[in-house]
């Protein structure tokens, strides 16, 4: 990886395709009217440079050492053996939408309101998002309703924090 790639803030919104930044911006405005009381939703992944998607693509299929490895080159922290069992993406490197310029992709959290570090990982909190989202921009996919039709039971693969074009 480049210098400048492992040093790409890869949560910039102004890093993905103008109509997820338009669609991010609308969550928020939305957001901030209808779940005043809620967690509130904040970027985790906008832009991610090859290196880290094949650390990412290696978690749950490789053994530890060799995920850590990549994990190091990309310029993230090591997991630990739990953590490795469970697979974050199933995009080969070279083929995930957060790596295209400008990214076709972004991930989101939720934190605590009043907290800065408490995170809540609800379902119910994604799929809200991703009403508000779609309402106004159905060809915005969810990564817990790829075939949107709304039901995640018929999903092969849930990453509820995931919205693409």
């Amino acid at each position: 990886m480049s210098a400048a790639g492992s040093k790409m803030n890869t949560r910039d919104i102004t890093l993905a395709h103008p109509l997820l930044q338009e669609a991010w911006h609308y969550l928020l405005e939305q957001w901030a009217v209808l779940h005043p009381n809620d967690p509130v939703p904040f970027l985790t992944q906008v832009f991610r440079p090859r290196a880290m998607q094949e650390a990412y693509y290696a978690q749950g299929r490789q053994p530890l050492l060799v995920v850590n490895d990549l994990r190091r080159k990309a310029g993230l922290g090591p997991i630990g053996p739990t953590e490795n069992k469970r697979r974050i993406t199933n995009s080969l490197p070279g083929s995930s939408r957060h790596e295209r310029t400008p990214s076709e992709a972004f991930d989101i959290a939720f934190v605590k309101a009043g907290t800065k570090k408490e995170l809540d990982w609800n379902p119910a909190l994604f799929e809200q998002a991703a009403r508000i989202i779609r309402k106004k921009f159905p060809q915005i996919t969810w990564g817990a309703d790829w075939n949107k039709n709304w039901r995640t039971s018929d999903e092969r693969f849930i990453d509820a924090p995931h919205f693409q074009i």
